[in-house]
């Protein structure tokens, strides 16, 4: 308000304040009346979950659309692993307004691995890690096989995996021998690129340009770009527009970074370990957006900055004590008037009093949105299981909504709320037992209805309704394979297969054994 006043004077144009009156009456031709639902709740959890209920009970029972509900919070970091797991579980097609982190990426481990390998040498740990991000030239089972025998024969080292393996095992029975040309094969292929980046990068201190050049050669010579838009592909194939997205904009956002870096920081010289924490600073701050996958999608925001448009009902989570309005953290370097006196001269930060008036103006925004209903959903504890309460916005609704007549309804929420998400097959075969046993609709005509409907589901029905769990003897041929023609062993093989025929048939046909290690 005070720097609107002072905008104001600066233009050399008046400001006055409008007091508000007493309010609407319900008896007030053309008054819009808003409903209301507070929702207390046990959990958080139990907030996203009875919140699901309510969705497919207004689009099922209802008529509505997803795409005419919204859910907000302000706590978006908290609650959206929740949202998108329960909603994923009850059908529910929703975009989640949230810039995941990419730490999980396979580019961004690739990326750091290979500066871990520079950083700590090519040690079994650190290679290991740089080749288990799938961007190697080795297969996942490769890998493995690799893995077995670099822990065998205790590999480390540049001069290790740059020379061909020669050590194996001393053959007897039930022991092979490695397949050294298998496995120097491999070695080379996961060797390719890394070796090269690691005798560039190293030893001592280089210009963050060489670096940045070699991160750029290594992905080149691994072609790690097109790897990069094939697994786009194959989640885009697999419905996954949530992966494809991230995954079709991950390769460009760290070629950026990396030539951020080259511009910024040149020739200054650093150690290798240096610019692993500033790539992986620079790592942190990526975030990548994504878009609706369908125009039917129900939207998941903040409640500062998700923008809707058009609804029916709005669902606020997280309407709790300290969550909103939110606290803040307030100014931990200056005083009030030191603000005050800084704010003649400086655009500063809101304080702690204008971020409230901040959050009740969203508040005020989102609680006109809706056309028909809104919820504001509290839960008694927090994550953590600490108590906790409703926000005193609740005692303070006409305020915020001074031209509305308010027509409020406290619901308890009890902790069955969810259980549609577990027991919804259950309660649905049961309701359709009773109405068949009570002659309302017949066990044909539900049959029939499956059948025409949910064909899959028929014939998984059918399939475990039928099914015995047989023991089959393996075939002949397959147990000469494993065990010869002529049966022979120790006492206690035999008493091995006495107590567990499976045990036995994994030790003397598959002849598994624990992974050596040297020692």
């Amino acid at each position: 308000f005070s720097r609107l006043m002072d905008t104001a004077k600066e233009a050399g144009t008046s400001a006055e304040h409008i007091s508000a009156d007493t309010g609407p009456s319900s008896e007030d031709p053309g008054v819009q009346k808003r409903d209301i639902r507070i929702v207390s709740c046990p959990a958080p959890v139990s907030e996203v979950e009875y919140t699901a209920s309510q969705i497919l009970k207004l689009v099922r029972e209802d008529g509505k659309r997803f795409r005419d509900i919204a859910v907000l919070t302000t706590d978006l970091e908290s609650y959206h692993s929740l949202l998108r797991s329960v909603f994923s579980d009850a059908g529910i097609p929703a975009f989640i307004d949230y810039k995941e982190e990419i730490s999980g990426n396979p580019l961004v481990r690739f990326v750091l691995a290979a500066l871990e390998v520079s950083s700590n040498g090519m040690l079994y740990e650190h290679m290991f890690n740089y080749l288990k991000c799938g961007l190697a030239l080795i297969t996942p089972d490769e890998c493995a096989l690799l893995e077995n025998y670099c822990l065998e024969f205790n590999i480390k080292g540049r001069s290790r995996w740059e020379s061909a393996f020669t050590a194996n095992r001393e053959i007897r029975e039930g022991i092979y021998a490695w397949d050294l040309d298998r496995i120097n094969d491999i070695r080379v292929r996961a060797g390719t690129g890394i070796s090269d980046f690691y005798g560039r990068t190293h030893s001592g201190e280089r210009p963050a340009a060489l670096f940045c050049r070699s991160l750029k050669s290594l992905m080149a010579s691994l072609n790690v770009q097109s790897r990069i838009d094939l697994m786009a592909e194959s989640f885009e194939k697999s419905g996954d527009l949530t992966g494809a997205l991230q995954y079709s904009q991950i390769y460009e956002q760290i070629v950026e970074l990396i030539d951020k870096i080259e511009l910024i920081m040149g020739n200054q010289k650093l150690a290798v370990k240096d610019f692993e924490n500033i790539m992986s600073g620079g790592i942190d701050e990526i975030k990548i957006g994504t878009i609706p996958p369908s125009v039917d999608t129900l939207i998941a925001g903040d409640l500062s900055r998700t923008r809707l448009g058009s609804i029916s009902h709005l669902f606020i989570l997280g309407v709790n004590e300290g969550r909103i309005p939110s606290s803040g953290s307030g100014s931990v370097l200056f005083t009030q008037r030191e603000r005050s006196a800084l704010r003649k001269d400086y655009e500063i930060a809101p304080t702690v009093q204008e971020n409230i008036y901040i959050q009740r103006y969203y508040l005020h925004l989102a609680f006109e949105k809706p056309e028909e209903t809104l919820y504001l959903i509290y839960s008694g504890t927090s994550a953590s299981g600490e108590q906790t309460g409703p926000s005193v916005i609740l005692d303070d609704l006409e305020e915020l909504l001074p031209e509305r007549v308010l027509n409020i309804k406290n619901i308890t929420a009890d902790t069955a709320s969810g259980q549609w998400r577990h027991n919804s097959v259950l309660n649905t075969a049961k309701v359709m037992r009773k109405s068949a046993l009570e002659g309302v609709i017949s066990e044909n005509d539900l049959l029939a209805f499956f059948a025409a409907e949910e064909p899959e589901l028929i014939r998984k029905l059918a399939y475990s309704a039928c099914y015995t769990n047989r023991q089959t003897p393996l075939d002949g041929s397959v147990a000469l394979d494993l065990y010869g023609d002529k049966l022979k062993g120790s006492v206690s093989r035999f008493e091995t297969y006495y107590a567990c025929p499976y045990r036995h048939f994994l030790n003397y046909g598959m002849h598994l054994e624990k992974r050596r290690e040297y020692k």
